[in-house]
């Protein structure tokens, strides 16, 4: 922490807001060009300036006031029936992931953010379609997978995204369920 000058006052400021703050921005950049991925950049390098715990927690509280805006089209798009299912299955396994957050080695969170953004870039660019109709067991465990990642690393769309973009939906479709 540094003190700075301010008119008349001195002012505490912690000099890692601004790298955190320039991260942020990039962060919104992506989100706003594809409508996710704030968490693949914003944890992973957050976390280089603060810690993960500090990272996810920001990220949740940034990119959810963020979002807040966008939300009423999209829960009105969304196609509830898909929708459910992950987020039973989200809410089972969160605590699970929130638990490894706050009791986790702070190393192993950091290569586990990066083992999630390096799987989930390759999954993504790979291309791969599943062309089968989702079960119920398949649609719950994928909610699973996102509700595990999302407390533990703060990144729980990746399973979403590659659920929905690797499957039939398009990606304004998608884009809508994973608002939702």
């Amino acid at each position: 922490m540094t003190f700075a000058w301010c008119g008349s006052c001195t002012v505490l400021v912690d000099s890692r807001f601004f790298w955190a703050a320039l991260v942020a921005a990039l962060a919104g950049l992506v989100r706003g060009f594809s409508g996710f991925g704030a968490a693949l950049i914003f944890v992973p390098l957050g976390g280089m300036v603060y810690d993960a715990k500090t990272a996810v927690l920001l990220l949740w509280i940034v990119d959810g006031c963020g979002a807040l805006p966008f939300l009423p089209p999209h829960l009105r798009r969304a196609r509830w029936h898909e929708v459910v299912p992950l987020v039973i299955g989200s809410t089972i396994a969160m605590p699970a992931g929130v638990w490894i957050l706050t009791h986790g080695d702070p190393y192993w969170l950091r290569w586990a953010v990066s083992g999630v953004v390096l799987l989930s870039t390759l999954a993504l660019a790979s291309g791969w379609r599943y062309h089968r109709a989702a079960s119920l067991g398949m649609t719950i465990s994928v909610g699973g997978a996102a509700g595990l990642s999302s407390g533990a690393v703060g990144i729980g769309g990746p399973p979403l995204v590659l659920f929905w973009l690797g499957g039939q939906a398009n990606a304004a479709q998608a884009r809508s369920n994973i608002f939702a």
